[in-house]
């Protein structure tokens, strides 16, 4: 269906609509586990994004690009689109992504080990609001917290504690 509609969008020379399939067709490649395709798919798409100004459509690609660097462990790479996402959300007031994307940062800083880098993120999501109104984030937050006390030394875990008590409390 996706490539059939590729080909039409082609065929109508309707390059700002491909973006959104190129995207779409890039996630179908990345559950397949073809994360070459899906990487090839995800930039061409940010390509015709940032061509059209579809900032939207490039917050969530450049998201998209940073799933997958973290499902093949390069965490490095995976920060740095999550990064550009929140960015980009932040420029455009997209709410939704800019609490994804700390959350995704702070998932990967702390599983690079970097314990401060985590806690900014988490703290910072914080701020935003992301967890007063919605449980999904919330218990993402509760959920990263204990994985962060978990990850951290010692001498880290009286700091996380209480910034998780002051987030939570709202």
């Amino acid at each position: 269906y996706l490539v059939a509609a590729l080909d039409v969008r082609r065929e109508q020379q309707d390059e700002r609509m491909s973006a959104d399939t190129y995207r779409e067709l890039g996630m179908v490649d990345q559950q397949a586990g073809n994360a070459v395709d899906a990487k090839t798919l995800y930039l061409r798409a940010v390509e015709l994004h940032e061509r059209f100004d579809d900032r939207y459509g490039l917050a969530v690609t450049y998201h998209q690009s940073g799933d997958l660097a973290e499902g093949e462990d390069d965490l490095q790479t995976a920060k740095g689109w999550y990064q550009r996402s929140l960015d980009v959300s932040m420029s455009i007031g997209n709410k939704y992504g800019i609490c994804r994307n700390l959350l995704m940062i702070a998932r990967v800083s702390r599983l690079q080990k970097d314990i401060k880098g985590a806690l900014a993120a988490l703290e910072r999501s914080s701020a935003a609001g992301c967890f007063s109104s919605d449980t999904f984030f919330a218990s993402t937050l509760t959920l990263e917290f204990d994985e962060l006390l978990q990850a951290a030394a010692p001498s880290d875990k009286a700091a996380i504690s209480l910034a998780r008590g002051r987030c939570l409390a709202g």
